[in-house]
């Protein structure tokens, strides 16, 4: 059996039907069912066992009254004691609904109770002379292995604990002569592996009928799903051929008007590629024309008849036919339509033009590619304009550069006679203290803020010039922002007592210091209020505003393109708000130009040259800023608002 038929057996079965030899076991939820099927068929052949279990274990007693009187008790204890309530309990609990999950264990336990009740008997039974009582475990044995349907494995395991069991009673407790331990133990050992081969077979035999029974319900439902399966597809069969006959004239007539069509269609289809004013070509999988339009063969100056065969290597330059390879390689490979411009193309007549391609991949019926096709549009003109504006971009460069070079030698050369003339007036006027006149002191001051003026003029046009030649540079460092405020509204405090401006500063909540280059900053708020002085009648009021704002906190404010990016920063937010004489809405758009002047005829203090906003709106920018504007319009004052970053 283990060596023969059933490892072949086994090795024919498919994997979910085959057996553990070892265990006795399948695989799976197979298992699952057998349990299932075993405790339905077994159920009630366990409860009979259990009564006939109780009824012989408890009749054998009356052989105890005349074999053994002197211990009789002791063995009747453990048969209607301990014993039988045992058994019947669980003859009892076979009829609940937990014992299908339990009746192995059960029953093992059943066994094991009355193979360990009789070696209990004989170790009770040692000092008499009878030792037929031994017989009693091997009836136990045979029982529990064949008519309590006590799995192999159980049964086995309950076998040989009754072995050792009995071995340890005969050993240590029995004083029995050698050879009559030596005979039990040969019946007991023998007993107890024909058992196991007994049981073995049975379930093994079980399993086996199961297995067959599991392969007849299968294949009889294979036989009878194939005999659905074959009367459905004869009935679908016969009502097919009944139809063929009828289906295939109109298949041929619906054949021919699909032919017709497709003739119409590839007609219709090449009209339109000759029509267009596009190259189209069609090329093999080598790179070789196949077919093409006249517009293509317009494009590139050859006959149809010369494209045809062509490889694009005849007309194009090596790097073009390299550059070409690439694209319609990278096509092939990817399977994705590419479109390139830039491709020099030599004409038939020598002449060289620019052609922009757009390429795909052909495939046949079955997927596999095959060629290419594509346009391709002569883009000369287009390409010599870009080489045009190029040309001209540089020239503007250049000229800017030029322009800037120009402003910085030219400033260069203005701020030395000047600041002659604005030390020679310092030195008049202090010389002479106490000895010119009112006439003569008031022409030298004149002369004297004239000069500053001009000196601050010639320093924006500076600025402007290495902000027009890119040499503009920020030198960051940490600027102790309440004190650069504080020593900004000094500087005007003499001017804005002159004309009775009020000035005022709020600047509370905002960071002790930020990350600025520091006279940048400063030239920035010198110039907005300058402009504001400048621009405020006699009597008005000023007011620096300082804050600390969220990104979102801008996002809602109308300020045009003057709104920073939101990108997360937190930003600090100045404002020059004055009770001027306000601003238009068109000149709103246009006052932060270059040598933008408002037209105002107030009087002669609200003259300017038209750089201070320009120049501000510059270096804002330079620090990662922006700059805006806020004015209700004319005679309303005004609000110029910058905000930093920062993180700058």
């Amino acid at each position: 059996m283990w060596e023969g038929a059933t490892p072949t057996y086994f090795s024919s079965l498919p994997d979910d039907l085959k057996i553990n030899p070892f265990t006795l076991s399948f695989s799976g939820d197979l298992e699952k069912a057998y349990r299932d099927d075993y405790f339905a068929k077994s159920l009630g052949h366990v409860r009979i066992a259990c009564l006939i279990a109780i009824f012989f274990y408890g009749a054998f007693g009356v052989l105890d009254a005349f074999l053994v009187p002197d211990v009789k008790y002791q063995l009747w204890f453990i048969r209607y004691a301990l014993f039988i309530p045992f058994a019947l309990a669980v003859f009892l609990f076979s009829f609940s609904r937990h014992f299908k999950q339990y009746i192995q264990f059960s029953i093992a336990t059943v066994v094991l109770a009355a193979g360990l009740g009789i070696i209990a008997m004989i170790r009770i039974m040692h000092f008499t002379d009878v030792y037929t009582y031994y017989v009693g475990v091997i009836l136990v044995f045979i029982f529990g292995y064949t008519f309590f349907k006590l799995r192999f494995i159980w049964a086995s395991l309950v076998g040989w604990l009754l072995v050792i069991a009995y071995e340890i009673v005969a050993v240590s407790f029995i004083q029995s002569p050698l050879l009559t331990i030596l005979n039990h133990n040969y019946f007991f050992l023998s007993s107890n592996i024909l058992c196991m081969f007994a049981g073995y077979s049975i379930e093994l035999s079980a399993r086996k009928e199961f297995m067959q029974a599991r392969l007849l319900a299968a294949e009889k439902l294979k036989v009878d799903n194939s005999n659905r399966l074959l009367e459905k597809a004869v009935r679908e069969r016969t009502e097919q051929l009944v139809n063929a006959n009828e289906d295939l004239k109109q298949e041929i007539a619906e054949r021919k008007q699909a032919e017709e069509a497709l003739k119409a269609s590839e007609e219709k289809y090449r009209s339109i590629i000759e029509s267009i004013e596009e190259g189209y070509f069609e090329l093999d999988l080598a790179g070789n024309v196949i077919f093409c339009n006249d517009s293509l063969c317009s494009i590139v100056g050859y006959a149809r008849e010369d494209l045809l065969g062509m490889n694009n290597r005849d007309y194009t330059a090596p790097e073009t036919a390299q550059k070409m390879y690439k694209i319609f390689s990278e096509v092939y490979r990817t399977g994705i339509s590419a479109r390139s411009s830039d491709f020099e193309v030599i004409r038939k007549n020598g002449d060289t033009i620019f052609i922009e391609i757009s390429a795909s991949l052909v495939r046949d019926s079955s997927g596999t590619p095959v060629g290419f096709r594509g346009v391709l549009r002569d883009v000369t003109d287009r390409k010599q304009h870009e080489i045009e504006l190029q040309k001209s971009k540089e020239a503007a460069e250049t000229a800017n550069r030029a322009k800037s070079d120009f402003l910085a030698n030219m400033s260069h050369e203005l701020r030395t006679p000047l600041h002659h003339i604005m030390g020679f007036t310092e030195l008049v006027v202090t010389k002479c203290f106490g000895e010119l006149n009112e006439v003569q002191e008031e022409h030298l001051n004149d002369v004297l803020q004239s000069s500053k003026h001009l000196l601050s003029l010639i320093n924006d046009v500076l600025d402007l010039s290495k902000i027009e030649g890119g040499k503009m540079e920020i030198n960051l460092s940490e600027v102790h922002v309440e004190r650069l405020i504080e020593q900004s509204l000094l500087m005007f405090k003499e001017k804005a007592m002159k004309h009775r401006i009020n000035l005022s500063i709020d600047a509370e909540g905002i960071p002790p210091f930020i990350n600025a280059d520091e006279r940048k900053l400063k030239q920035i708020i010198y110039n907005l209020l300058s402009n504001a002085i400048k621009f405020t009648p006699d009597g008005g009021t000023i007011r620096l505003n300082a804050r600390q704002v969220d990104p979102r906190a801008l996002a809602h404010r109308k300020i045009g393109e003057g709104h920073p990016d939101g990108n997360g920063h937190r930003y600090i937010e100045f404002a020059i708000v004055d009770t001027g004489i306000g601003i238009t809405p068109e000149n709103q758009e246009r006052i932060f130009g270059r040598f933008e002047r408002v037209d105002e005829s107030m009087n002669r203090r609200y003259e300017g040259t038209g750089l201070g906003l320009a120049l501000s709106k510059d270096l804002v920018e330079l620090h990662g800023g922006k700059i805006w504007v806020e004015s209700e319009g004319e005679g309303k004052g005004s609000a110029f608002h910058f905000v930093l970053p920062l993180s700058a």
